[in-house]
């Protein structure tokens, strides 16, 4: 077959050279791509990082201000609690005045008992 047609040498390592600057050119851009959305990502696990941090302080804050809120409260409870006993303990001994008043006032209206006299006998 002497009209068969051999590829040139030249031609055939400079396509294969085009070939692989493509393969290379499309591995670098993968490897950028990859390290774009590795640089997303570290950005966002530091991100969730200080969010996270950010949230513990609140919530920390936020436990201490309930704290320091239900001893408030407790502190008003007990005060309550006293002052509510020393007004009972007001209105019993007001209750007790007003007994010992109402008896001496009584005792103010009653007809006095006349003094015993000696027994006489009865006339018939």
């Amino acid at each position: 077959m002497p009209f068969e047609h051999v590829p040139e040498p030249n031609a055939d390592v400079s396509s294969r050279r085009a070939e692989l600057d493509r393969r290379e050119l499309e591995l670098q851009e993968r490897e950028r791509g990859l390290e774009r959305q590795r640089t997303y990502l570290d950005q966002a696990h530091e991100r969730l990082g200080r969010a996270k941090d950010s949230l513990k302080r609140a919530i920390f804050k936020f436990r201490t201000q309930v704290a320091e809120r239900e001893d408030e409260l407790d502190s008003r409870d007990r005060r309550l609690a006293a002052a509510h006993s020393e007004l009972l303990e007001a209105r019993r001994e007001f209750v007790r005045e007003q007994i010992r008043l109402k008896a001496a006032i009584r005792e103010s209206f009653q007809e006095p008992t006349p003094a015993p006299t000696p027994a006489t006998p009865p006339i018939h």
